[in-house]
């Protein structure tokens, strides 16, 4: 008999109600949702506040989700969904392939915390509840013979005063009843294999049966799925074997920055950085919208070793520029106010150089609004800059130097607003030779900042924790991928520091310290790091995944209040990823998008390393 295998795969199930349907107008459709249903957020948020928890209510057990006006009843007969107006019900009833489907008992549905789960056999359906909606799933031990050429069906037997529609994708289906003013959106359906290729999907309703189908063709098993998290691939237009797409990435609100520090310019070797732009119809598989390049390009500058955005306005660094010297150079971009980013562009203004052979200057780059902050590690020093749009220049606003010399001051920076962060992770700190630091600067006026030192409670000889560092208003997030998780070495953290409430940034350890739940020697967890608002991500670009040496993961933190030391609430893998593609080897993050790049990944149509960006959008 055939070793039992999985396949799984999930919908989102919100309930939207506008202030509109309250005064008696008609509710908005689904075109008015937000595109990025924050399910998988919304489920780690909906598990830390009791207000979605599941509760035993006699032989049954209930929901409630106030932002969508939902109530839901389980029970051994199905689901029940209420909004005080109207009632939806439903209960799944048979399961296996095309027309051979074999009818489910009923059972006793389980709760724990704000998850409900029924058990048939083979078949685990569960619902999570949080701020975005009621999130429905499957998971299912695949039958050991079924029928070819058929797609694995799931079949739903529909009640209530509700009239289904089933939109022309095949995979939402709308709920409606106009004379109580009640719209629901019931989707989206997708499904995942094991190394997360997408599998077809689509629902089919007939009278008031309603099937969800997914064809398993190709599919690897057994299944792990993340079904609420869409992932798209970002490549060049014109690839080359390594160009180190990916190398580091950022974004803002709308628009990507990825540095390619190998690509060509013409015939020359110097790097560039291209910049994606979201279409109107959403994020897709996609190349660049434009191509940022220097207007002196050198063979081996290394343009696009870093790169920052901020709005409209984007710095790169080129470390190597000129290869002979290796002083560095950096360069400032703004979107052009007529084209936007399109086309190939030169820079707008230069971010200056460094002062000494071997300077490296712009081996980081960080950019809030016309505030361009540049490390320059070969030289211990950072470099402050205000760029002006109306004369086509940036200006030395003020220079910071390490603590110490011979160190690293400048391997990575970050600036938010007034404050702005520089790490030295070659620093001593006690006795412990490069544990490394970060240094936070707050401004008090007058051209005139407070510093601060950040350390590690528990950092020890060669750590060099700063390798990485993001930036909020009120949290600095300090990679550490050589710190050891116990006695494993090497297998990385990232340490989060958090502002006092009552002032500018103070000497500290972490509030917390964030590790990989599956953390190995090597791994080098916090070799990139970025945060926003409540989420923290690190890229770990040496991890092995399975048989994979050096594929790569990140990892995904949540937090619905204050830090404290925690593993991942969420991985992630790319789903065609290979061996040695360090995916992880930057990221970034702005709302519910994050990024991740694979410098080493490949293009899989030209079978080059061409290095890719992923994009993974709730």
């Amino acid at each position: 008999m055939p070793t039992p295998r999985l396949w799984s795969f999930a919908l989102l199930l919100i309930a939207f109600f506008s202030a509109q349907a309250q005064e008696g107008k008609p509710v908005s459709l689904l075109s008015d949702l937000p595109e990025e249903a924050q399910t998988r957020i919304s489920a780690v948020l909906g598990r830390d506040h009791s207000t979605y928890s599941a509760r035993q209510d006699g032989s049954s057990i209930r929901i409630t989700n106030p932002g969508q006006h939902l109530t839901a009843k389980f029970d051994e007969h199905g689901v029940t969904l209420q909004d005080g107006r109207a009632n939806w019900a439903f209960s799944i009833e048979f399961v296996g392939y095309g027309t051979s489907v074999q009818h489910l008992p009923s059972v006793t549905p389980r709760a724990h915390q704000n998850r409900v789960e029924y058990r048939r056999g083979n078949l685990l359906e569960w619902y999570v509840n949080g701020p975005a909606g009621l999130e429905q799933g499957f998971t299912l031990d695949r039958p050991s013979t079924h029928p070819k050429d058929q797609p694995i069906s799931v079949v739903m037997s529909l009640s209530g005063d509700l009239a289904a529609t089933l939109d022309d994708s095949k995979t939402r289906l709308r709920l409606n009843n106009p004379q109580k003013l009640v719209d629901l959106q019931y989707g989206s359906l997708t499904a995942y294999d094991a190394v997360g290729k997408q599998l077809p999907a689509w629902l089919e309703l007939q009278g008031n049966n309603l099937s969800l189908n997914v064809s398993d063709d190709g599919a690897q098993y057994p299944v792990v799925i993340d079904p609420t998290i869409k992932q798209f691939k970002l490549l060049n237009s014109n690839p080359s074997n390594g160009d180190d797409l990916g190398y580091a990435s950022a974004i803002s609100g709308n628009t990507i920055v990825v540095g390619s520090p190998g690509a060509y310019v013409d015939t020359v070797e110097c790097g560039a950085a291209f910049v994606f732009v979201k279409p109107s119809s959403g994020w897709a598989n996609m190349t660049e919208s434009a191509k940022l390049v220097p207007s002196d390009c050198a063979d081996g500058d290394e343009f696009g070793s870093s790169v920052a955005i901020s709005g409209n306005n984007i710095a790169v660094g080129a470390p190597d520029h000129p290869s002979s010297t290796r002083v560095g150079k950096g360069y400032y971009y703004t979107k052009p106010p007529v084209t936007g980013w399109s086309g190939t562009l030169t820079e707008f203004a230069s971010l200056g150089n460094g002062s000494v052979n071997g300077a490296v200057y712009g081996t980081s780059v960080a950019i809030s609004g016309q505030d361009v902050l540049v490390g320059s590690p070969g030289e211990n020093t950072a470099y402050l800059l205000v760029c002006a749009t109306n004369v086509g220049s940036c200006g030395l606003d003020a220079k910071f130097y390490g603590v110490t010399a011979s160190s690293a001051f400048g391997t990575a920076v970050a600036v938010n607003g007034f404050n702005f962060v520089v790490t030295d992770p070659w620093a001593t700190v006690g006795t412990n030779q490069f544990q490394g630091a970060a240094y936070a600067f707050s401004y008090l006026g007058h051209n005139t900042w407070s510093r601060a030192t950040l350390t590690s409670s528990d950092g020890g000889f060669l750590d060099e924790m700063g390798a990485s560092v993001a930036m909020t208003n009120n949290t600095i997030v300090v990679g550490c991928p050589y710190c050891g998780l116990g006695h494993v070495l090497t297998a990385g953290a990232a340490y989060v520091y958090t502002k006092p409430a009552t002032g500018n940034w103070v000497d500290a350890t972490q509030t917390a310290k964030l590790t990989s739940s599956d953390g190995v020697q090597g791994d080098e967890l916090g070799f990139s790091v970025a945060v926003s608002g409540n989420i923290i991500v690190a890229g770990a670009p040496l991890k092995n995944i399975g048989n994979n040496a050096t594929q790569g993961e990140a990892y995904v933190y949540i937090s619905s209040g204050a830090w404290s030391d925690r593993t991942e609430s969420i991985r992630l893998i790319a789903s065609d990823g290979q061996r040695f593609d360090s995916f992880g080897q930057s990221v970034g993050i702005s709302g519910a998008v994050g990024i991740v790049g694979a410098n080493f990944g490949k293009n899989g149509n030209l079978n080059l390393v061409t290095g890719s960006e992923y994009l993974f959008m709730q």
